[in-house]
């Protein structure tokens, strides 16, 4: 149960289901498929993607073919063959990655979604996009007069909660403030935006940020 921040929060978090769920991919290194991936039961939860958008990225990943080439449609042969049979292992692992999308999250819709999908799928492995302070947490603790720090750590809890109920790994991100790229030391909670106590309900933890100059 990790907690990771940063550029590309979500693609990274997609290309860690995928090597969760998906045992194939294409090694543009080796220039040929290779079995190097799991085999695994995993739900994906958006919050701000779209499905489509979300597919893209599994595309991307299955197939070492960047993002913006589907969007232009300027595939070669070979490319067009590689997303053939990235449609066809996700065809045929169809049942391993689950995608659902929770735009606006509060605690109990989240733990209602996951525990749910864990009886009925036999999820082992939860990736929920990112935690944020939504509409919906606000008003499910309404009167309750939470700051933001507060609110991030109600979502935080709420995963680390249905982990431990359900037996299974779950993963999130968040995000990190305006000074994440001026940051010369070594960057840890402090970097965090809302407040660091959310870092206290994760098991492992990573900070994702541009290089500064000097490094």
């Amino acid at each position: 149960r990790s907690l990771a921040s940063g550029v590309g929060k979500t693609r990274l978090a997609v290309a860690d289901a995928c090597k969760l769920a998906y045992p194939f991919y294409y090694d543009e290194g080796k220039g040929k498929w290779v079995k190097n991936g799991h085999n695994e039961r995993v739900l994906f939860i958006m919050t701000e993607q779209t499905p489509e958008q979300v597919l893209k990225m599994i595309l991307a990943y299955l197939t070492g073919i960047n993002e913006s080439k589907f969007r232009f449609n300027r595939l070669t042969k070979d490319e067009q063959d590689r997303v053939n049979r990235a449609k066809a292992i996700i065809k045929a692992y169809k049942e391993n990655l689950q995608l659902m999308r929770i735009p606006d999250p509060n605690v109990e819709q989240i733990k209602l979604a996951i525990r749910e999908k864990v009886i009925v799928h036999e999820i082992k492995y939860v990736f929920f996009d990112y935690v944020f302070i939504s509409p919906a947490i606000l008003n499910e603790f309404r009167g309750h007069n939470i700051r933001n720090d507060e609110a991030l750590l109600l979502m935080a809890t709420a995963l680390k909660d249905i982990a431990i109920e359900q037996n299974v790994s779950v993963f999130t991100s968040t995000q990190v403030n305006a000074k994440i790229d001026d940051n010369k030391e070594i960057r840890n909670e402090a970097s965090l935006a809302g407040g660091r106590s959310t870092i206290n309900k994760a098991d492992n933890g990573m900070i994702g940020a541009r290089p500064t100059k000097e490094e």
